[in-house]
């Protein structure tokens, strides 16, 4: 059985996890049960800042464990009607919307979802009505998460979904069609593997 996180303990999993993240560079926000939905989540930017420049982020990660949502939504839950192990729950809604995505185009854009899904390591997009939701469900023995695996998996999302939302908003704000989608989406990736 996962071992329960306290809302009291001393040391919530995920704050430890967001001072273990700020040694490696990594900035983020911890948001405690009480102050959120019941259950604690930690907010992650993917942003690829420019140093120097102060901008706000865009691509923000939610983090919380599944099993701490579950006890949150139900009350006095059955420990038998949990994971026997521990499950980081990772998404991120894209700050834009697809409302002006005409109908005709809808099952292009679904085309465009799944390649970018098949091409990006782990996770997948989805379309929640009208907003991009990246998500990845990562288990674990327990809440003690491996720091070195999580940062590299962020580096990787942050680098994939750089590339891959500015394709997703051209989509929706033009006319473009789905082989111009992914020759843009070609040369966001390319363009960045020639410049290292």
């Amino acid at each position: 059985m996962a071992k329960p996180s306290k809302t009291h303990a001393k040391h919530p999993p995920l704050q430890i996890l967001k001072q273990k993240l700020q040694t490696e560079g990594y900035g983020s926000e911890f948001v405690s049960g009480e102050e959120g939905d019941g259950f604690d989540t930690l907010l992650i930017p993917l942003d690829e800042f420019e140093e120097g420049k102060d901008s706000e982020a865009q691509y923000v990660l939610q983090a919380f464990f599944v099993e701490d949502m579950m006890r949150a939504e139900v009350e006095a839950l059955p420990e038998d009607e949990l994971p026997n192990f521990a499950m980081l729950q990772l998404m991120a809604e894209m700050p834009f919307s697809w409302e002006n995505v005409a109908k005709e185009r809808f099952a292009e854009g679904m085309a465009l979802l799944n390649v970018c899904s098949q091409k990006i390591p782990f996770g997948q997009f989805n379309l929640d009505g009208e907003t991009i939701v990246y998500t990845y469900s990562y288990p674990s023995e327990n809440q003690k998460l491996n720091v070195s695996l999580i940062t590299s998996m962020l580096d990787m999302m942050s680098f994939f979904i750089n590339r891959m939302a500015p394709v997703f908003e051209q989509f929706s704000l033009s006319d473009m069609n789905l082989e111009q989608a992914f020759d843009a989406l070609e040369a966001h990736i390319l363009e960045e593997e020639s410049a290292e």
